[in-house]
């Protein structure tokens, strides 16, 4: 049975080649946070069932994060896998 490539439309209509690499931008997701914790460090980042978190929070907590990696032995190049409960 052959895979419909439906998805494959949406790059003809962005006149984009389905077989070229992807546009990488020029930051990250990580980038991002960090300049919203600066400029809006009270801000909701997140919300769940009536819980926010702010961007600041948000933040300092993957700066934490990030530290116990590199505690473990983790280097920035590193591919890691989180495995989390699937939560409504």
């Amino acid at each position: 049975m052959l895979l419909k490539r439906n998805w494959i439309s949406v790059y003809d209509v962005l006149g984009l080649d389905w077989e070229s690499a992807p546009i990488v931008p020029e930051k990250n997701l990580a980038d991002y946070v960090q300049e919203y914790a600066k400029d809006y460090a009270d801000r909701a980042a997140l919300e769940y069932n009536g819980t926010y978190l702010s961007y600041g929070e948000l933040n300092d907590l993957a700066k934490k994060l990030a530290s116990i990696f590199l505690e473990e032995g983790f280097v920035s190049s590193d591919v890691i896998a989180i495995q989390m409960p699937n939560t409504p």
